[in-house]
């Protein structure tokens, strides 16, 4: 961490437990209580906040938060929420979330109600609740009693290229090819942690011509595609702890690479929902026995969409409630970023890309395969 210090990276939203977080804030890095679909984390801050509650280096963040997550919960404001409810006090919650930002970011005339700060605040309804009925922006009001009052809309319109260019695909691509014909062979996996991490473990699997035949429960296949023209063949591997229990699940949301990620039971499924994704530009989508039965269109990129929260949020809920009955459940995260940081090669111990599985500690590549 020291060393990560000295070379100028100097704050963290990724602290998971109390010890973690006490350790950062003592050694002088700003962490970010965060708040969001993928981490909830305001209780284990609470905690550390307890043993220093003087410290100044701390301020607030969401990342990664839904749009019916947000519609329904708020962006900032909930995160403000969740720290009073955790036993931070309000004026200090609020501070973490104005001022501490604004100092971290050198914003020197925002982040505070004073003179010579731009007159950019919010009024809300109860310190408990936290719910905004007014904005004010540069003194301007923007939000009265909860409706927006000015035209933010834009005028360029969004850019709609189809930007998911995947290789040629057959069912065969996303199947494991074993280096002996029939017997056993023991295999690297990935396994999810209830906190978000991953450990590397390993599976003795069935070989049957020339293929893994069979996963135990609780595995799936997992596939990395490269989807920005890599012209690549998906690399496939296994992961444990998705709790997906049929069918597959492809997104197009995958941190920081946002290549093409599916994780299945089967690869006919895997295949169709990753050519279904490539059809509609990206997004989220599952199949099950063959069928579609659930889908988020995100065209811009393959991580957002044209469309107003409104309209979005209901298509987000729909696909997490199939997604669940899927059995899909990996820690505190919401089904639809459920695989979304699979493909983070800097959060430990074990990621996927579409070179192979890495080893994060060493920035290696792990083979498939236990030699």
């Amino acid at each position: 961490m020291h060393a990560y210090l000295s070379a100028g990276v100097n704050s963290d939203h990724e602290s998971r437990s109390e010890e973690e977080i006490l350790e950062k804030l003592r050694a002088g890095m700003l962490i970010y209580i965060r708040e969001s679909s993928v981490s909830q984390f305001a209780d284990i801050a609470a905690k550390a906040w307890k043993s220093v509650p003087y410290a100044s280096n701390i301020a607030m963040c969401t990342d990664d938060i839904e749009p019916n997550d947000m519609l329904k919960n708020g962006q900032m404001n909930r995160v403000v929420r969740r720290a009073i409810e955790e036993g931070i006090p309000a004026p200090l919650a609020i501070r973490y979330a104005t001022l501490g930002g604004a100092i971290r970011y050198g914003l020197r005339d925002r982040g505070a109600i004073a003179a010579g700060y731009l007159a950019d605040f919010s009024l809300v309804d109860s310190l408990e609740t936290m719910r905004v009925d007014d904005v004010f922006v540069q003194g301007t009001q923007m939000v009265a009693d909860g409706k927006v009052t000015a035209d933010i809309n834009s005028n360029i319109p969004p850019l709609l290229k189809n930007t998911v260019r995947l290789p040629s695909l057959q069912v065969e691509d996303f199947s494991i090819k074993a280096p002996v014909q029939n017997g056993k062979v023991t295999l690297n996996t990935m396994e999810m942690t209830p906190i978000g991490t991953t450990k590397q473990g390993t599976l003795e699997a069935e070989v049957s011509n020339g293929e893994i035949s069979t996963l135990p429960p609780d595995y799936v296949y997992v596939a990395v595609v490269g989807r920005h023209g890599q012209n690549r063949k998906p690399f496939v591997g296994v992961l444990k702890n998705s709790g997906l229990q049929s069918g597959a699940y492809a997104t197009t949301v995958s941190h920081d690479s946002h290549n093409l990620v599916v994780a299945g039971t089967n690869a006919p499924d895997m295949l169709q929902a990753a050519e279904r994704l490539q059809e509609v530009g990206g997004g989220l989508c599952l199949v099950e026995n063959g069928n579609v039965v659930a889908q988020v269109d995100l065209p811009i990129a393959g991580l957002m969409a044209p469309e107003t929260i409104e309209e979005l949020s209901p298509k987000v809920e729909k696909f997490n409630e199939k997604a669940r009955s899927m059995g899909v459940k990996v820690g505190r995260r919401s089904p639809s970023m459920a695989l979304s940081s699979l493909t983070l090669t800097v959060i430990p111990e074990i990621r996927i890309s579409d070179l192979g599985l890495v080893d994060v500690n060493e920035q290696k590549l792990i083979p498939l395969f236990v030699k």
